[in-house]
Order: structure tokens, then sequence, then C-alpha cells
């Protein structure tokens, strides 16, 4: 499977191509969103430089944490994004981080930014997903099942391609219920939940993630999406 290709001089990775393609959704449903939550372009194109920057090192610092017997013995290929390496999990939560600073910056509520945000990143992850598929990575463990890839000679389980098409079915279904009821307030909660629990599901068809004394590390954070989730919908209707 190839992983790059050429225009003209300029070399171009799969991966990176296709995360690039879901931060432009992501950005483009958030700016075409923007003046229901009262923030302006400026706001967006702020909040989105800090988040990308801080998600990029969360997710680089997330797997290089779980690698780290690999990544002690080859220091140098610590930022090296060429091959992939991103933990979505650490992406989250440094990018969370981020936009907590860019909306303290400008002075605007870090919610609203939030639950305009956050339901898009949905749509980003879906596109984003299928840079797996050229990598050879995110797969489960060995399946004859028609939809199988085969890597290393094997049919496996094409996980990443079950996220992506969970995530884009949130996205949608989001979209829908946006149209029935009003959930300005709701979009972070609804991000939380929705991919806790497709995350938490996808696990056991991982074969390649964070493990912990027997106990995956996605399980754990999932868990805590999904229950954060739930918070905010109880704290936001107590307010």
């Amino acid at each position: 499977m190839p992983q790059t290709f050429s225009l003209g001089p300029v070399l171009f990775h799969f991966y990176g191509l296709f995360l690039g393609l879901g931060l432009v959704a992501s950005y483009w449903y958030s700016s075409r969103n923007a003046k229901k939550f009262n923030l302006r372009q400026k706001n967006i194109d702020f909040c989105f430089l800090f988040v990308i920057f801080w998600a990029l090192i969360g997710a680089r610092f997330y797997h290089v944490a779980d690698k780290w017997e690999y990544y002690k013995s080859h220091f140098g290929e610590i930022f090296s994004l060429a091959n992939g390496g991103l933990g979505i999990f650490g992406a989250l939560g440094f990018g969370l981080w981020g936009l907590f600073l860019a909306a303290k910056l400008q002075k605007i509520s870090f919610f609203v930014v939030a639950n305009l945000i956050f339901p898009s990143l949905l749509l980003a992850q879906a596109i984003g997903r299928i840079g797996n598929f050229f990598n050879l990575e995110a797969y489960g463990p060995p399946t004859n099942l028609p939809w199988k890839i085969i890597i290393n000679g094997r049919g496996v389980h094409p996980t990443f391609f079950y996220e992506s098409s969970l995530c884009l079915l949130a996205f949608i279904f989001f979209l829908f219920l946006s149209r029935k009821r009003n959930l300005k307030n709701y979009g972070l909660a609804y991000y939380l939940l929705s991919y806790g629990i497709i995350r938490f599901f996808t696990e056991f068809l991982r074969i390649d993630t964070w493990v912990l004394s027997g106990v995956k590390v996605g399980w754990l954070l999932s868990l805590a999406m999904i229950i954060s989730g739930f918070a905010i919908i109880i704290l936001v209707k107590e307010n």
C-alpha cells in the first residue's frame, strides 16, 4: 500500500492528507455555524490555531508514552510524524487545554466555543481515520469476513474503518437532532458521549493499543469521556 504521492517536487503523505482534510471539514463546519453561537470568524481562527498546536503535541505525547519501550532506543524518531503515530486521546486532552487557553485569551466562553467545535470533530475523525488505511495501522485481529483487509499476508478487521463509519453516523445523527431540538448547549456533551461509546467498543477490536496491567487504557479513557458527557448534561439541565 503506497503511503505517499508526489505532485511535482512535493511529496505528500496520505496519512497527513486525510488528517488535514478532516481539520478543514471541522473548520468549515465551525465557521459556517459561528454566528449561531454569537462568535466571530476571528474567534474560530484563533481557537483552531491553538487547538491544532496543542492537539498535535498531545497526540504525539500519548503515542510516544504508549510505545516508550521502542522510542527510548530510537529517540531521534520521537518528533517524526512521517509514519503516523498520533494518539486521539492525547489530542483530545491537550486540545481541550488549548481551546480553554484560546477562549480565555479572547474573553469568550469556553463552553460556547466547545459546544460549537466538538461535534464537528466527529466528521474530522471520520475523514482522518482513512489515513490509517495507508499507514496499515489501527487494525484488528485476524478475520475471514468479506470486508477484511490484508496486512502482512493475513486478513484482519479494518477497525479504523469501523470507527470512521461510526463517527460519520454520529455526526449525521447530531445534524438530524439539531433540526429537531436546540442542542447549542450540548455539543461538547454529545461528542464526549458518542465518541466515548464508539471508542469503548472499537477497542475490543484493536490489537495495537496501550495496555497497562492487563487493562486497555482506551477503555478507561472512553469511560471517563462517557461519564463526563453525562455530567455536563446534568449540569446544563440544572442551570
